[in-house]
Protein backbone atom coordinates (compact mmCIF):
# COMPACT_ATOMS: atom_id res chain seq x y z
CA UNK A 1 0.00 0.00 0.00
CA UNK A 2 0.94 3.49 -0.79
CA UNK A 3 0.40 6.25 1.35
CA UNK A 4 1.04 9.61 0.95
CA UNK A 5 1.61 11.64 4.19
CA UNK A 6 0.81 15.36 4.73
CA UNK A 7 1.98 16.72 8.17
CA UNK A 8 4.04 20.05 8.80
CA UNK A 9 5.76 18.54 11.99
CA UNK A 10 8.31 15.58 11.10
CA UNK A 11 11.56 14.49 11.84
CA UNK A 12 13.94 16.40 13.04
CA UNK A 13 11.99 18.57 14.31
CA UNK A 14 11.43 17.98 18.03
CA UNK A 15 7.70 18.32 18.68
CA UNK A 16 5.55 15.24 19.61
CA UNK A 17 4.32 15.01 16.08
CA UNK A 18 7.16 14.64 14.48
CA UNK A 19 8.29 11.71 16.57
CA UNK A 20 5.13 10.14 16.03
CA UNK A 21 5.55 10.25 11.91
CA UNK A 22 8.93 9.97 12.12
CA UNK A 23 9.30 6.68 13.84
CA UNK A 24 5.78 5.42 11.65
CA UNK A 25 7.78 5.96 8.88
CA UNK A 26 10.96 4.75 10.23
CA UNK A 27 9.04 1.05 11.27
CA UNK A 28 7.44 1.41 7.40
CA UNK A 29 11.07 1.35 6.02
CA UNK A 30 11.23 -2.09 6.96
CA UNK A 31 7.56 -3.25 6.22
CA UNK A 32 7.28 -4.73 2.60
CA UNK A 33 3.22 -3.64 3.00
CA UNK A 34 3.73 0.16 3.19
CA UNK A 35 5.60 2.76 0.85
CA UNK A 36 5.06 5.78 2.71
CA UNK A 37 5.74 9.55 0.68
CA UNK A 38 6.12 12.06 2.96
CA UNK A 39 5.27 15.88 2.74
CA UNK A 40 6.66 18.19 4.73
CA UNK A 41 8.48 21.84 6.41
CA UNK A 42 11.83 22.69 5.49
CA UNK A 43 13.77 21.59 9.01
CA UNK A 44 17.04 22.84 9.21
CA UNK A 45 19.02 19.87 9.46
CA UNK A 46 17.49 17.09 7.81
CA UNK A 47 19.05 14.23 6.24
CA UNK A 48 18.20 13.57 2.46
CA UNK A 49 15.66 10.74 1.92
CA UNK A 50 14.12 9.80 -1.67
CA UNK A 51 10.42 9.08 0.04
CA UNK A 52 10.47 12.68 2.25
CA UNK A 53 10.29 15.73 0.74
CA UNK A 54 11.01 18.98 2.64
CA UNK A 55 9.52 21.52 0.58
CA UNK A 56 10.06 25.59 1.14
CA UNK A 57 12.45 27.45 2.88
CA UNK A 58 14.86 26.00 5.53
CA UNK A 59 12.93 26.36 8.97
CA UNK A 60 14.65 26.12 12.45
CA UNK A 61 12.78 24.57 15.24
CA UNK A 62 11.98 26.51 18.51
CA UNK A 63 10.32 25.90 21.54
CA UNK A 64 6.59 26.72 21.03
CA UNK A 65 5.08 29.71 23.02
CA UNK A 66 3.64 29.34 26.69
CA UNK A 67 1.12 31.57 27.77
CA UNK A 68 1.59 31.65 31.57
CA UNK A 69 -1.40 33.64 32.98
CA UNK A 70 -5.43 33.23 32.65
CA UNK A 71 -6.60 34.41 29.00
CA UNK A 72 -8.22 37.60 28.69
CA UNK A 73 -10.63 38.58 25.49
CA UNK A 74 -7.63 41.02 24.83
CA UNK A 75 -5.49 37.83 24.91
CA UNK A 76 -8.19 36.59 22.27
CA UNK A 77 -7.64 39.11 20.27
CA UNK A 78 -3.85 38.77 20.03
CA UNK A 79 -3.45 35.47 19.78
CA UNK A 80 -6.96 34.45 17.87
CA UNK A 81 -5.87 30.57 17.76
CA UNK A 82 -6.69 30.77 21.62
CA UNK A 83 -10.41 30.90 20.44
CA UNK A 84 -10.63 29.58 17.02
CA UNK A 85 -8.60 26.90 15.59
CA UNK A 86 -10.20 25.87 12.13
CA UNK A 87 -8.36 28.57 10.32
CA UNK A 88 -4.67 29.44 11.62
CA UNK A 89 -1.88 31.50 9.88
CA UNK A 90 -0.24 28.83 8.41
CA UNK A 91 -2.67 28.77 5.63
CA UNK A 92 -0.82 32.49 4.51
CA UNK A 93 2.43 30.53 4.71
CA UNK A 94 4.52 30.01 1.72
CA UNK A 95 4.62 25.97 2.66
CA UNK A 96 0.65 26.02 1.73
CA UNK A 97 0.73 27.22 -1.35
CA UNK A 98 4.06 25.01 -1.98
CA UNK A 99 2.74 21.82 -1.65
CA UNK A 100 0.04 22.48 -3.14
CA UNK A 101 2.15 23.17 -6.37
CA UNK A 102 3.99 19.99 -5.66
CA UNK A 103 0.97 17.89 -5.45
CA UNK A 104 -0.13 19.40 -9.10
CA UNK A 105 3.40 18.79 -10.81
CA UNK A 106 2.83 15.00 -9.13
CA UNK A 107 -1.01 14.42 -10.08
CA UNK A 108 0.25 11.31 -12.16
CA UNK A 109 1.91 9.65 -9.08
CA UNK A 110 -0.39 6.60 -7.72
CA UNK A 111 -1.09 6.33 -3.94
CA UNK A 112 -3.69 4.65 -2.01
CA UNK A 113 -4.69 6.40 0.85
CA UNK A 114 -4.00 9.77 2.33
CA UNK A 115 -3.50 10.90 5.96
CA UNK A 116 -2.79 14.39 7.24
CA UNK A 117 -1.85 15.44 10.59
CA UNK A 118 -3.37 18.06 12.70
CA UNK A 119 -2.15 20.72 13.07
CA UNK A 120 -1.95 23.01 11.37
CA UNK A 121 -5.32 23.22 9.79
CA UNK A 122 -2.83 23.71 6.33
CA UNK A 123 -2.02 20.07 6.78
CA UNK A 124 -5.73 18.86 6.63
CA UNK A 125 -6.41 21.09 3.97
CA UNK A 126 -3.84 19.99 1.44
CA UNK A 127 -5.29 16.34 2.64
CA UNK A 128 -8.81 17.17 1.32
CA UNK A 129 -7.12 18.51 -1.69
CA UNK A 130 -4.73 15.56 -2.35
CA UNK A 131 -7.69 13.28 -2.42
CA UNK A 132 -9.28 15.48 -5.32
CA UNK A 133 -6.10 14.64 -6.86
CA UNK A 134 -5.77 11.29 -6.14
CA UNK A 135 -9.56 10.59 -5.74
CA UNK A 136 -8.17 8.13 -2.67
CA UNK A 137 -9.32 8.28 1.02
CA UNK A 138 -8.66 10.51 3.38
CA UNK A 139 -7.48 10.11 7.06
CA UNK A 140 -7.12 12.99 9.65
CA UNK A 141 -4.58 12.45 12.14
CA UNK A 142 -5.99 14.28 15.12
CA UNK A 143 -3.26 14.86 17.71
CA UNK A 144 -5.22 17.43 18.87
CA UNK A 145 -8.48 18.25 18.09
CA UNK A 146 -9.52 21.22 16.61
CA UNK A 147 -12.70 23.44 17.57
CA UNK A 148 -13.74 20.93 20.28
CA UNK A 149 -10.74 20.92 21.93
CA UNK A 150 -11.07 21.24 25.66
CA UNK A 151 -8.43 24.07 26.63
CA UNK A 152 -9.85 25.74 23.82
CA UNK A 153 -10.98 29.87 24.45
CA UNK A 154 -15.02 30.19 24.53
CA UNK A 155 -16.50 33.04 22.95
CA UNK A 156 -19.95 31.75 21.89
CA UNK A 157 -20.30 33.30 18.57
CA UNK A 158 -16.96 32.28 17.50
CA UNK A 159 -16.73 28.67 19.19
CA UNK A 160 -20.16 28.48 17.15
CA UNK A 161 -18.27 29.84 13.62
CA UNK A 162 -15.22 27.47 14.28
CA UNK A 163 -17.37 24.30 14.80
CA UNK A 164 -19.27 24.81 11.92
CA UNK A 165 -16.08 25.26 9.79
CA UNK A 166 -14.67 22.78 11.27
CA UNK A 167 -17.36 20.48 10.33
CA UNK A 168 -17.32 22.05 7.15
CA UNK A 169 -13.45 21.41 6.60
CA UNK A 170 -13.93 17.49 7.45
CA UNK A 171 -17.09 17.16 5.64
CA UNK A 172 -15.45 14.96 2.73
CA UNK A 173 -12.85 13.30 5.32
CA UNK A 174 -12.91 9.58 5.23
CA UNK A 175 -11.98 8.43 8.86
CA UNK A 176 -10.17 10.06 11.89
CA UNK A 177 -7.16 8.92 14.36
CA UNK A 178 -7.24 10.62 18.19
CA UNK A 179 -4.70 10.11 20.74
CA UNK A 180 -6.50 9.84 23.88
CA UNK A 181 -9.96 7.65 24.99
CA UNK A 182 -11.84 11.09 26.05
CA UNK A 183 -10.68 12.62 22.25
CA UNK A 184 -12.07 9.40 20.75
CA UNK A 185 -15.39 9.87 22.69
CA UNK A 186 -15.34 13.49 21.83
CA UNK A 187 -14.88 13.18 17.99
CA UNK A 188 -16.70 10.40 17.25
CA UNK A 189 -19.94 12.30 18.80
CA UNK A 190 -18.65 15.24 17.13
CA UNK A 191 -18.31 14.26 13.33
CA UNK A 192 -20.03 11.13 13.29
CA UNK A 193 -17.85 9.33 11.39
CA UNK A 194 -15.37 6.19 12.02
CA UNK A 195 -12.49 7.33 14.90
CA UNK A 196 -9.86 5.21 16.30
CA UNK A 197 -6.94 5.40 19.03
CA UNK A 198 -3.61 5.48 17.52
CA UNK A 199 -1.36 5.95 20.57
CA UNK A 200 1.96 8.62 20.50
CA UNK A 201 3.64 5.59 21.59
CA UNK A 202 7.02 4.52 23.37
CA UNK A 203 9.68 4.78 20.87
CA UNK A 204 11.37 1.31 22.19
CA UNK A 205 10.35 -1.88 23.59
CA UNK A 206 10.40 -2.46 27.19
CA UNK A 207 12.32 -5.74 27.37
CA UNK A 208 13.16 -6.21 30.90
CA UNK A 209 11.43 -8.98 32.67
CA UNK A 210 11.20 -6.96 35.84
CA UNK A 211 11.13 -2.98 36.50
CA UNK A 212 11.23 -1.90 40.19
CA UNK A 213 10.13 1.38 40.07
CA UNK A 214 9.18 1.42 44.45
CA UNK A 215 11.28 4.54 45.96
CA UNK A 216 14.12 3.31 48.01
CA UNK A 217 15.63 6.47 49.45
CA UNK A 218 12.75 8.49 51.06
CA UNK A 219 14.52 11.32 52.53
CA UNK A 220 16.23 12.62 49.95
CA UNK A 221 14.01 13.25 46.86
CA UNK A 222 15.31 14.65 43.56
CA UNK A 223 12.20 15.11 41.14
CA UNK A 224 12.66 16.27 37.65
CA UNK A 225 9.96 18.11 35.48
CA UNK A 226 10.74 17.96 31.33
CA UNK A 227 8.43 20.66 29.42
CA UNK A 228 6.78 23.32 28.58
CA UNK A 229 5.19 25.68 31.43
CA UNK A 230 1.65 27.40 31.58
CA UNK A 231 -1.80 28.71 32.95
CA UNK A 232 -3.03 25.27 32.18
CA UNK A 233 0.27 23.32 33.64
CA UNK A 234 0.96 25.36 36.78
CA UNK A 235 3.02 23.63 38.71
CA UNK A 236 1.81 26.13 41.78
CA UNK A 237 -0.65 23.31 43.37
CA UNK A 238 1.74 20.60 43.40
CA UNK A 239 5.28 22.86 44.67
CA UNK A 240 2.52 23.85 47.90
CA UNK A 241 1.28 20.05 48.20
CA UNK A 242 5.51 19.45 48.21
CA UNK A 243 6.23 22.18 50.03
CA UNK A 244 3.35 21.35 52.99
CA UNK A 245 4.83 17.74 53.18
CA UNK A 246 8.98 18.85 54.06
CA UNK A 247 7.15 21.09 56.22
CA UNK A 248 5.77 18.04 58.55
CA UNK A 249 8.50 15.43 57.97
CA UNK A 250 11.56 17.37 58.22
CA UNK A 251 13.69 14.79 57.54
CA UNK A 252 12.47 14.40 54.11
CA UNK A 253 14.90 16.34 51.90
CA UNK A 254 12.93 17.47 48.04
CA UNK A 255 14.77 19.26 45.49
CA UNK A 256 12.33 20.18 42.47
CA UNK A 257 13.99 20.90 39.28
CA UNK A 258 12.47 22.69 36.27
CA UNK A 259 14.22 21.60 32.62
CA UNK A 260 11.93 24.32 30.53
CA UNK A 261 12.06 27.11 28.68
CA UNK A 262 9.10 28.79 31.25
CA UNK A 263 10.21 29.90 35.53
CA UNK A 264 8.11 27.98 37.48
CA UNK A 265 8.79 31.04 40.23
CA UNK A 266 6.79 32.89 37.61
CA UNK A 267 3.42 31.02 38.92
CA UNK A 268 4.30 30.81 42.65
CA UNK A 269 6.47 32.94 44.91
CA UNK A 270 9.73 31.37 46.07
CA UNK A 271 9.45 33.04 49.41
CA UNK A 272 5.85 30.30 50.01
CA UNK A 273 8.74 27.76 49.67
CA UNK A 274 10.92 27.94 52.20
CA UNK A 275 11.07 23.93 52.86
CA UNK A 276 11.81 22.46 49.18
CA UNK A 277 15.01 23.73 46.93
CA UNK A 278 13.70 24.59 43.53
CA UNK A 279 15.53 24.78 40.44
CA UNK A 280 15.18 26.30 36.89
CA UNK A 281 17.54 25.01 34.69
CA UNK A 282 16.28 26.48 31.43
CA UNK A 283 15.78 24.61 28.34
CA UNK A 284 18.77 22.01 28.35
CA UNK A 285 20.00 19.99 25.35
CA UNK A 286 19.57 16.59 25.02
CA UNK A 287 22.75 15.73 25.98
CA UNK A 288 22.11 17.90 29.50
CA UNK A 289 18.60 16.67 30.30
CA UNK A 290 19.86 13.00 29.95
CA UNK A 291 22.07 13.75 32.73
CA UNK A 292 19.27 15.21 34.78
CA UNK A 293 17.08 12.36 34.09
CA UNK A 294 19.83 9.85 35.41
CA UNK A 295 20.02 11.66 38.52
CA UNK A 296 15.86 12.11 39.19
CA UNK A 297 14.14 9.74 41.34
CA UNK A 298 10.43 10.84 40.25
CA UNK A 299 9.72 12.54 36.96
CA UNK A 300 6.82 14.99 37.46
CA UNK A 301 3.90 15.36 34.97
CA UNK A 302 2.04 18.67 34.70
CA UNK A 303 -1.57 19.29 32.81
CA UNK A 304 -4.49 21.03 33.09
CA UNK A 305 -6.35 20.54 37.21
CA UNK A 306 -9.66 21.19 35.68
CA UNK A 307 -11.68 18.53 33.60
CA UNK A 308 -11.07 20.33 30.08
CA UNK A 309 -7.70 18.97 29.82
CA UNK A 310 -8.62 15.62 30.40
CA UNK A 311 -8.53 14.50 27.00
CA UNK A 312 -4.66 15.82 26.66
CA UNK A 313 -2.56 12.36 27.24
CA UNK A 314 0.68 14.25 26.68
CA UNK A 315 3.44 12.14 24.48
CA UNK A 316 5.90 13.35 27.34
CA UNK A 317 4.43 10.56 29.35
CA UNK A 318 5.77 7.80 26.88
CA UNK A 319 8.81 10.08 27.05
CA UNK A 320 8.67 8.92 30.76
CA UNK A 321 7.59 5.47 30.60
CA UNK A 322 10.71 4.71 28.49
CA UNK A 323 13.15 6.15 31.11
CA UNK A 324 11.56 3.94 33.93
CA UNK A 325 11.55 5.94 37.03
CA UNK A 326 7.65 6.66 38.92
CA UNK A 327 5.95 9.46 37.20
CA UNK A 328 3.93 11.44 39.85
CA UNK A 329 0.80 13.99 37.86
CA UNK A 330 -0.61 16.62 38.72
CA UNK A 331 -3.98 17.49 36.91
CA UNK A 332 -7.71 16.09 36.99
CA UNK A 333 -8.74 13.49 38.70
CA UNK A 334 -10.37 11.65 35.61
CA UNK A 335 -8.03 12.80 33.51
CA UNK A 336 -6.83 9.98 30.88
CA UNK A 337 -3.12 10.11 31.61
CA UNK A 338 -4.46 8.88 35.53
CA UNK A 339 -6.19 6.10 33.86
CA UNK A 340 -2.99 5.46 31.75
CA UNK A 341 -1.06 5.29 34.74
CA UNK A 342 -2.79 2.72 36.73
CA UNK A 343 -3.23 0.29 34.14
CA UNK A 344 0.62 0.46 33.77
CA UNK A 345 1.66 1.15 36.91
CA UNK A 346 4.27 3.73 36.35
CA UNK A 347 2.95 6.43 38.92
CA UNK A 348 -0.18 7.95 40.12
CA UNK A 349 -2.06 10.83 40.76
CA UNK A 350 -0.40 13.51 43.91
CA UNK A 351 -3.62 15.87 45.11
CA UNK A 352 -3.49 15.58 48.50
CA UNK A 353 -0.47 15.29 51.34
CA UNK A 354 -1.42 12.18 52.14
CA UNK A 355 -1.51 10.89 48.12
CA UNK A 356 2.44 12.05 48.01
CA UNK A 357 2.97 10.25 51.20
CA UNK A 358 1.12 7.00 49.66
CA UNK A 359 3.18 7.55 46.49
CA UNK A 360 6.22 7.87 48.21
CA UNK A 361 6.27 4.22 50.64
CA UNK A 362 3.83 2.30 47.67
CA UNK A 363 6.09 -0.74 46.29
CA UNK A 364 5.47 -0.68 42.59
CA UNK A 365 6.70 -2.74 39.71
CA UNK A 366 6.20 -1.61 36.19
CA UNK A 367 3.65 -3.23 34.09
CA UNK A 368 5.35 -4.35 31.04
CA UNK A 369 3.36 -6.23 29.09
CA UNK A 370 0.86 -3.04 29.48
CA UNK A 371 3.11 -0.40 28.49
CA UNK A 372 4.17 -2.16 25.53
CA UNK A 373 0.98 -2.12 24.39
CA UNK A 374 1.77 1.45 24.02
CA UNK A 375 5.06 0.99 22.13
CA UNK A 376 5.48 2.87 18.66
CA UNK A 377 6.08 -0.50 17.09
CA UNK A 378 2.67 -1.93 18.50
CA UNK A 379 0.89 1.26 17.25
CA UNK A 380 2.08 1.50 14.37
CA UNK A 381 0.44 -2.36 14.03
CA UNK A 382 -2.92 -0.67 14.87
CA UNK A 383 -2.15 1.69 12.19
CA UNK A 384 -2.10 -1.18 9.69
CA UNK A 385 -5.52 -3.32 10.97
CA UNK A 386 -7.20 0.59 11.00
CA UNK A 387 -6.08 1.11 7.49
CA UNK A 388 -7.39 -2.21 6.75
CA UNK A 389 -3.99 -4.03 6.13
CA UNK A 390 -5.13 -7.23 8.34
CA UNK A 391 -1.57 -9.24 8.16
CA UNK A 392 0.03 -7.98 10.77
Amino acid sequence: MKILIISYWFIPAKAIGARRWGEFYNLSLEDDEIEMTVLTANWKGHNNDINIHYIGDTIEDKPFFSLNKKVTFLDMLKHPSLMIRSIDHSLLKPWYKEVKIWLDKNSQNKYDMIISSFGPISSVLLGNYAKNIYNKPHIVDLRDLISIQGQKSLFPIVHYLDKSIDKFIMKDVDKFMVVSPTGNRKATTFYKKEVTMIYNGLSCEINENEVDLTLLNKNKINILYMGTLGFNRNPSTILMILNAYAKEYKECEISVRFASQDNPLDFIDNHKLQNIKVSWLGYLSKEELEIEKSNSDIFLLLEDLTERGNENLTGKIFEYLNSKKPIMVSCHKNSDIVSLLKSTNAGSLVDTLSAFNKFLLEKRFLNIKECNYYSRANQYKLLKEFIGIADV
